[in-house]
């Protein structure tokens, strides 16, 4: 409604009087950009692109590309001369049609780049954005373009703005709605203004080191920007939860995120489990695993049968059987056996540990890959047949590869969107400037994000996409 409101006070010709209101044009446009949102959605879902939460955001970021789009169109079509509204709808996109093209050209192409990555979310809403922003340009150019037309008609005949079935007499029914005797709106004055200041030298040297000033603590932050994930960050204010991380965080400070060894059933347990074994000690002696939170089915196991005696490959699995019934009962779900084989076999088994307590994600990845490269390094075990892994490893992955990522996305994209805004933009001298504005936003953006308290996760590199695909559509 906001958005609405603002776009009808904006796009109004109020000097006309009450003909010249344009609700009717901005709610055509809020309608442009919502058929945009709907063919994007449908298409991807008939894709069999997966929707999530992240596309929540998408709906935003639509609204501001088309209602841009929509200025561009109207202020291009109010400084034509010409009577007809036909002709002078031509003449408008001429010019409009230019910047929207390069606008939603670089942002389609921005998005693809970013649909690369190896996130599934980000890669689809990616995608979900590059098809939404084309859809808008077809609406906008289309359906839009042809509803500012008729309006142009409707304000001819002195019709109604929403009511155009009504007349609208040249006499205002109130002073406020009386014509204005300037052409342009209260915004093309302030603009006017404020580019007639920035004409004064002392105010362009100002401007330049104000700037400047900004660019240099961008790159300051940017150099001390990390890559960290706060569950707080997405939990609400006042919850529970948040008192009980804090909590845990306080009390709880030695043991971390739960992890698994894990055998394959090609490990052949039965003829030789030194190997287990072998890892279980790794897992056991690596730096980033707590040594008393492991529990190895195998070294007991091993202590069990080693006393007994007489345990052999051809009764290993039956014996094991019978201390998983007795006094290896707590192990029971840590073996899994086929019994659907003959002799029965071992298809999997798994040795529980917790990582050392981590407080940042940088923590979390070494202690990730530390653990990785024990376990590939034990002797026997050059296939893999014995590996570790955690349910809270899916985040260390993302957090091991996300700023890699943004860094190869937001650099690829900018080399896209120069590209492209030289072949379309041509002259150097605005190439230069555009693309000057969109490192320097970029740098300005990552740079203040350190500044706010913020790091880099899945959240604000999603963020960063969404704010190159703005910065693309307004430099441009």
């Amino acid at each position: 409604f906001l958005i609405l409101a603002y776009a009808a006070a904006t796009l109004s010709k109020w000097n006309l009087g009450c003909v010249g209101s344009r609700v009717g044009v901005t709610f055509a446009g809020i309608v442009s950009i919502g058929m945009a949102i709907a063919s994007a959605y449908g298409l991807c879902a008939y894709l069999g692109l997966f929707f999530s939460p992240l596309m929540n955001v998408l709906p935003f970021l639509l609204l501001g590309i088309g209602v841009d789009d929509m200025f561009v169109i109207v202020n291009a079509y109010d400084n034509e001369v010409s009577r007809d509204p036909v002709e002078r709808m031509g003449q408008s996109l001429r010019s409009s049609g230019m910047s929207i093209t390069v606008t939603s050209l670089t942002d389609v192409v921005a998005f693809l780049i970013g649909s690369s990555t190896s996130l599934p979310a980000l890669r689809n809403f990616c995608f979900y954005a590059a098809l939404g922003i084309f859809f808008d340009y077809v609406y906008q150019v289309t359906f839009f373009t042809a509803f500012l037309t008729l309006d142009e008609r409707r304000k001819a005949n002195n019709k109604g703005d929403c009511f155009f079935c009504l007349d609208c007499p040249p006499q205002a029914c109130c002073r406020c709605c009386s014509p204005g005797k300037s052409e342009k709106s209260l915004l093309q004055r302030g603009m006017g203004r404020l580019g007639s200041g920035l004409r004064h030298r002392i105010v362009k040297y100002s401007v330049l080191v104000f700037f400047t000033v900004i660019t240099i603590m961008g790159i300051i932050g940017c150099v001390k920007m990390e890559v960290d994930a706060d569950v707080n960050n997405f939990i609400p204010d006042g919850s529970y939860l948040k008192g009980w991380f804090a909590d845990s965080d306080t009390y709880f400070t030695e043991s971390g995120d739960s992890v698994e060894l894990y055998s394959k059933a090609t490990l052949d347990l039965a003829a030789d489990d030194a190997k287990l074994r072998a890892a279980s000690a790794a897992f056991k002696a690596n730096d980033y695993i707590v040594e008393n939170t492991v529990r190895s089915w195998v070294d007991d196991f091993y202590t069990y049968r080693t006393a007994l005696g007489g345990v052999t490959s051809a009764n290993y699995v039956s014996t094991l059987n019978t201390w998983l019934a007795n006094a290896g009962a707590r192990y029971l779900n840590d073996v899994v056996f086929d019994d659907e084989t003959s002799p029965t076999s071992i298809t999997t088994t798994r040795i529980h540990g917790n990582h050392v307590k981590a407080t940042k994600s940088k923590e979390s990845v070494t202690a990730m890959d530390s653990l990785r490269a024990d376990i590939a390094a034990v002797s026997g075990n050059e296939n893999g047949v014995i590996f570790a892994y955690g349910r809270s490893w899916l985040d260390y992955e993302q957090y091991k590869t996300i700023d890699a990522e943004a860094i190869r996305n937001i650099s690829v994209t900018l080399a896209a969107c120069l590209v492209i805004i030289t072949i379309l933009i041509v002259d150097p001298k605005t190439v230069f400037a555009v693309f000057l504005a969109l490192s320097m936003i970029f740098v300005n953006i990552v740079g203040f994000m350190h500044f706010w308290g913020l790091s880099i996760d899945s959240v604000t590199v999603i963020m960063l996409v969404i704010a190159l695909g703005l910065a693309v559509d307004y430099s441009a």
